[in-house]
């Protein structure tokens, strides 16, 4: 996951330097791709969410109040395991869904670079994971690196520390953020839930297992086509039928497509893919003394033989992980010994030849000469055949639809620009099974139907805590929904700069990283800088209720089911 605090910081440094403004554009894009670094402090602000007093001391449930109902969660990242150990702790039964394979085979250069970057657990997704118990937290722990520095390069000679609180964390016990690949923790995760719920019944895992679109099924036996065909030639229904279908499945989320599907023009998005694209590769520690083996570093190239391409160091257990980050050209880019070198970085080339690879190579260690040791040619030829991979920013309007929910990116992305993805999606996961947890502990079962209708209160009641959660931390990444005045805008950056400069760094950025305070109140407290005033809790209420009611009015009331359907990947 990608954090903005230090890009945010960059922002206003470029500002107080008066940089130029190609060197703001680039700033501003490598918000959107910067490597999670910023480090947690405790705080007793308030609840993440809101939520129950369990999310916030870090304690589930321990009953197994969720006993016979049968869950199927679609995406097996961070918030679709964690989910996983929430829903089976309570009694719940878990089919796991999840398209690529099993993250614990893979391992070196075999790694999908879809999950080869590093994240940042602070203290919001440590309090989620915390819910499961202490002992899940400190398995995660011990396959991070604790991290606290954040600095940028401006070149090779010329840095500024943007972060450096490793003397808070040291003289007042804090805890810094912990630093670890996504396959490392998924591996964590996974390996635990085999641990404790392998030799029961109630754990299914599917790997490259691609769903592909859900079903909702009425009366336990006849699937309800919507009026678009979301199934698909290909598509394999499975045998078994859920009571709740739940989707971590990421920005395209086939589950919240079903969801738009079943309730056309009520469950709605905006989503729109970010310019740039982004690799990942794994190094030793750099050698060079001027980059601090403990903290993160921003590298800004050094000449243009590489293009407008960063580069986002970060510590690992495991290494230094390099993330370069940057734009395709569309139109011819410029010539540097002869060849094409920021297409050919940032492009898939699969056909690259030996010479062409040595040229690139020259380019990019004249770019990020800090790195001459560690960007082989062979190292830049892995970089160059790589397969890039890009973000979006996402905000639904709801994050359920009769027996459909969504959580993390498939409800809220940021693209990166929040560094808060991984959190807030941890949050999501907690909430949805306090909830779950919390309506199925006051009610009694007697059938089907009151199954039905225990799930779709506590689905309500989860969005009605996390979509303002959501929402909130969408426009303080991304901004509002309508252009803001540039009165309006200009305020907000002087006071940036005045956070940064006076206040010891406190950004937006480093508040929602560094607090629980909810993502709703950080918000409200900016209104001056919107052109209109955040929702209160009661405005949202009121909106998620109509949602829901339009949708249980268009929906069948003899739903009781849904249907998962499959594309077996290769």
């Amino acid at each position: 996951d990608i954090v903005a605090s230090g890009a945010i910081a960059c922002k206003m440094m470029a500002l107080v330097l008066s940089c130029c403004c190609s060197t703001i554009s680039i700033l501003m894009f490598a918000s959107t791709t910067s490597i999670a670094h910023a480090y947690s402090m405790h705080s007793t602000v308030g609840p993440i969410y809101a939520s129950t007093n369990a999310m916030n001391e870090g304690e589930g449930s321990s009953t197994k109040v969720l006993d016979g109902l049968n869950v199927a969660i679609i995406g097996g990242g961070p918030s679709g395991l964690l989910l996983a150990h929430r829903l089976l702790k309570s009694g719940s039964s878990v089919s796991l869904f999840e398209s690529r394979g099993d993250p614990r085979i893979l391992s070196g250069a075999a790694i999908d670079s879809s999950r080869a970057y590093a994240l940042g657990i602070g203290i919001r997704g440590r309090t989620a994971i915390k819910t499961v118990d202490e002992e899940l937290w400190q398995l995660i722990k011990s396959r991070g690196f604790p991290c606290d520095k954040f600095h940028l390069h401006l070149n090779p000679s010329f840095k500024i520390k943007l972060r450096d609180d490793e003397r808070d964390v040291a003289t007042e016990g804090l805890e810094a953020s912990i630093l670890l690949f996504q396959t490392d923790l998924c591996s964590v995760l996974l390996d635990e839930l085999e641990n404790r719920y392998g030799e029961t019944s109630k754990l299914k895992l599917f790997f490259n297992s691609k769903v592909s679109a859900c079903g909702l099924i009425k009366n336990g036996k006849d699937l309800i086509q919507p009026n678009t065909d979301i199934f698909g030639k290909g598509a394999k229904q499975q045998a078994e039928l859920f009571d709740l279908v739940v989707g971590c499945d990421g920005f395209r989320s086939n589950v919240r497509k079903s969801m738009e599907a079943y309730a056309p023009n009520i469950v709605t998005t905006q989503m729109r893919e970010l310019p740039g694209l982004a690799k990942v590769v794994t190094l030793p520690a750099a050698s060079s003394k001027r980059l601090d083996a403990k903290s993160v570093h921003l590298l800004l190239p050094s000449g243009s033989g590489a293009g407008s391409v960063t580069a986002f160091i970060e510590p690992t257990v495991r290494g230094s992980c390099v993330l370069f980050a940057g734009r395709v050209s569309e139109e011819s880019t410029s010539e540097h010994n002869g060849e094409n070198h920021s297409l050919q970085l940032m492009d898939m080339n699969t056909d690259i030849d030996a010479d062409q690879a040595s040229a690139l190579g020259n380019a990019v260690r004249e770019a990020f000469p800090l790195l001459e040791k560690e960007l082989t040619d062979e190292v830049v030829l892995q970089v160059a055949k790589q397969r890039p991979f890009a973000s979006a920013v996402v905000k639904a309007n709801t994050y359920n639809c009769g027996l459909f929910a969504i959580c993390g990116d498939a409800a809220h992305a940021t693209g990166g620009v929040s560094g808060q993805g991984c959190n807030s999606a941890l949050c999501d996961s907690a909430t949805l099974a306090n909830c779950l947890e919390k309506v199925h502990s006051d009610s009694t079962i007697s059938g089907e139907s009151d199954r039905c209708q225990m799930v779709g209160e506590a689905l309500l009641a989860y969005s009605k805590q996390a979509v303002p959660e959501g929402t909130a931390l969408f426009e303080l990444a991304i901004g509002p929904d309508e252009p803001t005045s540039t009165g309006r805008r200009i305020l907000s950056t002087i006071s940036a700069a005045f956070d940064f400069v006076f206040r010891g760094g406190r950004t937006i950025q480093r508040i929602l990283g560094t607090s629980l305070q909810s993502f709703s109140d950080i918000r409200q407290m900016r209104d001056l800088f919107f052109d209109k005033n955040f929702p209160d809790a009661a405005e949202f209420e009121a909106s998620l209720e109509k949602i829901h009611a339009d949708v249980m009015e268009k929906l069948s009331p003899d739903i009781n089911k849904v249907a998962v359907f499959t594309q077996e990947m290769k």
